[in-house]
């Protein structure tokens, strides 16, 4: 499944894609505005029994069950899921090896102790006791994840009516200069994919 998540998201570069303008939270076109602000009002920093405490929704989420934006890594612009954004903010020489500061998402828009995870602490998530969730048609929809006597719930993001995945970027750079670890929750674990694909981030707090 891990072969698969790399090959296809290799084979999307070959394919051209239409994009919608990136929108902040007041459905402003990119161009019309700077870094979006979002609130982080109804969301609860939430202790799993881990070395951070875990945000319980995605940026851009307006409840725990709602996906959130998607984001390229590095970004703070809202794209559509999965589209390969270009132009992008990195070229292939100047991408960090851990996004810090203005280039870390969570902490661009959420501030107040917010970041993205490493890939350690995303491994450390994928060991505890997780509940999937169905829709009537018996499709997986998000999971619930248990530590420590609380819960978080991750909802997933489709590729394609047979792929499903849970869509959540590390703040770490991958393998080579052009790939970021991206954590497939519960299924193909930590994967590469191209910096430039856009996916979810769910943010954590240091303790």
């Amino acid at each position: 499944m891990k072969r698969f998540f790399i090959i296809l998201c290799a084979a999307i570069l070959l394919v051209p894609s239409c994009k919608k303008d990136g929108r902040d939270s007041n459905g402003n076109s990119n161009a019309e505005t700077n870094t979006p602000k979002y609130s982080t009002e109804g969301v609860n920093a939430v202790d799993l029994g881990l070395s951070v405490l875990w945000a319980d929704r995605n940026i851009g989420a307006e409840s725990p069950e709602d996906p959130g934006h998607y984001f390229a890594w590095g970004e703070t612009t809202a794209r559509e899921f999965n589209v390969f954004v270009s132009p992008y903010i990195f070229d292939e020489i100047d991408a960090p090896q851990k996004l810090t500061g203005q280039y870390d998402t969570a902490t661009a828009l959420w501030g107040d102790g917010w970041r993205m995870p490493t890939k350690e602490e995303l491994l450390a998530l994928q060991k505890l006791t997780h509940e999937e969730k169905k829709d009537s048609d018996g499709k997986v929809i998000g999971a619930t994840v248990t530590g420590n006597g609380n819960s978080i719930y991750i909802p997933t993001s489709r590729m394609s009516s047979s792929y499903m995945t849970y869509s959540l970027w590390s703040s770490e750079r991958g393998d080579s200069q052009l790939w970021a670890n991206f954590f497939d929750v519960f299924t193909t674990g930590i994967s590469n994919c191209r910096r430039e694909y856009a996916h979810a981030v769910r943010p954590v707090k240091d303790k």
